[in-house]
C-alpha cells in the first residue's frame, strides 16, 4: 500500500478521497471507476483531472498540464502552470483553422515504435471568464451554463475545431510570463527541455504507488527525443491571445 494525503493504492487499485469530496476508486487498469458522491461534493471537477490522471497512469499513458493543437506535420502542445495562458493561446489559434486536441491534460502514449502519440482528448476547452472577454466573440457568445467549479469564474467552452484521433508530437511550447512587451521563443537543449517535461508532468505524486516511473521515464525521454522543445515567454499584461496566436502561428506548419 501506498498513501499520500488524499489517496491510496493497493493491490491494483487506487482510491482518491479528496476532504469533503466524493470517493472515487479506479481498478481494472483504469478501466472500471466507481464513485460515492458526496453530500456537496463537484463530481466533474475530480472526474476530469484526478480521476482521469489516475485511469491513463493505470494504462501507461502519462499526462502533461498541457494544451494541444494538430497541425500537418504532427500534434503542438503548449505546455505550463496553471493560469499562464494554455487554452486561451489554443483557442486563439482554433480561430486560426487548427482543431484543438486536448485541454488542460494532454495524455501521451508510444507507439509501437516507441514514438510520443498525443491523444484526443475533449471537444471543449475550459477558460477563464477574462479569457473570453478577450477572445474572438464567438467564444463569449459559446460561455453559456454554469461556471466549471462552484465560485470560480472558468467556463468549458465548445471547441470550434476538434481532432479526436492519435497525433504523433510534433513540437512543445513551455509557456511562462514576463513583464517584458516582448515575446520570445528560443529553442531549449535536451537536460532543461526534460526537466520541463518532467516539471509539467500531471500528477507526478501518483507515479510511485501506480509502479509507473519508469514508464514516465521512457515517454517523456521520447517526447524530449523526438520532439522540437521551445520556450515561450510572452508579456504578462497587454498581449491579446489573438496577438500572441499569430505570432506563434508564423513557426506552425498549416493546420491539419
Amino acid at each position: 500500500m501506498d498513501r499520500h494525503g488524499y489517496w491510496q493504492t493497493a493491490d491494483g487499485a487506487f482510491l482518491i478521497n479528496p476532504d469533503g469530496g466524493p470517493r472515487w476508486l479506479v481498478s481494472e487498469k483504469g478501466r472500471l471507476v466507481r464513485v460515492a458522491p458526496a453530500k456537496d461534493g463537484d463530481v466533474g471537477v475530480h472526474l476530469i483531472d484526478s480521476v482521469l490522471a489516475a485511469c491513463l497512469q493505470m494504462r501507461g499513458i502519462i499526462a502533461l498540464h498541457a494544451s494541444a493543437i494538430a497541425t500537418a506535420a504532427g500534434a503542438v502542445l503548449f505546455m505550463g502552470s496553471v493560469g499562464v495562458g494554455k487554452s486561451s493561446l489554443a483557442a486563439a489559434l482554433t480561430d486560426r483553422g487548427y482543431p484543438l486536441l486536448a485541454d488542460g491534460i494532454a495524455a501521451i502514449a508510444r507507439d509501437n515504435g516507441g514514438n510520443p502519440l498525443a491523444l484526443g482528448g475533449f471537444p471543449r476547452i475550459r477558460l477563464w471568464a477574462r479569457s473570453t472577454d478577450a477572445l474572438d466573440k464567438t467564444w463569449r457568445r459559446r460561455k453559456a451554463g454554469p461556471a466549471t467549479r462552484a465560485g470560480v469564474g472558468s467556463y468549458a467552452v465548445p471547441a470550434g475545431r476538434f481532432n479526436g484521433k492519435a497525433v504523433a508530437v510534433h513540437a512543445v511550447y513551455v509557456l511562462s510570463s514576463t513583464v517584458d512587451r516582448e515575446v520570445v521563443i528560443k529553442s531549449l537543449p535536451p537536460g532543461p527541455a526534460f526537466a520541463a517535461l518532467v516539471r509539467c508532468s500531471f500528477r507526478m505524486r501518483f507515479l510511485r504507488g501506480l509502479g509507473e516511473k519508469k514508464n514516465h521515464f521512457r515517454t517523456v525521454s521520447a517526447v524530449a527525443s523526438h520532439a522540437t522543445i521551445q520556450r515561450l515567454v510572452r508579456p504578462h499584461v497587454g498581449h491579446p491571445p489573438a496577438v500572441l496566436a499569430a505570432k506563434v502561428a508564423e513557426r506552425l506548419p498549416p493546420p491539419a
